[in-house]
C-alpha cells in the first residue's frame, strides 16, 4: 500500500454513540457478581450473567465502553498484511485501501 494511506484518528464507536457518564460508587453495595471493567468483554459477561438472573455490577475506572474497546475494531484479526496484499494484488490497491479503511 502506498504511502498516501489517510490516518483514521476519530473512533468509529465513540462518534456514533452518546458518552456514558454513571456516578462514581460512594458507598457499599450489594451485589451476586463484580466485574471489574466496562469493556466488550465486561459488558458481555455482565448481559449474559444478568440473563441468568444474577444481580450484576460493573465497575469500571473511566467511562463504559471508551478506552480500548471505544477505539477496537471490534474483531479478532491476524496476520493483516497477508489479506491486505491478497486484496491487493487480486482487485487493486483501491479496493485493498478501502478494505483497510473499513476495518
Amino acid at each position: 500500500m502506498s504511502s498516501n494511506n489517510e490516518i483514521i484518528s476519530k473512533s468509529y464507536w465513540l462518534d456514533s454513540t452518546p458518552s456514558t457518564n454513571y456516578p462514581a460508587l460512594k458507598e457499599d453495595i450489594n451485589t451476586d457478581i463484580l466485574i471489574v471493567g466496562g469493556g466488550l468483554a465486561g459488558l458481555s459477561c455482565a448481559y449474559l450473567l444478568h440473563k441468568e438472573g444474577f444481580k450484576i455490577t460493573v465497575l469500571e475506572a473511566d467511562r463504559i465502553c471508551q478506552g480500548a474497546s471505544g477505539h477496537t475494531t471490534a474483531k479478532i484479526t491476524s496476520q493483516h498484511g497477508l489479506i491486505y496484499n491478497k486484496i491487493k494484488n487480486s482487485l487493486g490497491e483501491e479496493l485493498a485501501r478501502q478494505y483497510a479503511q473499513a476495518n
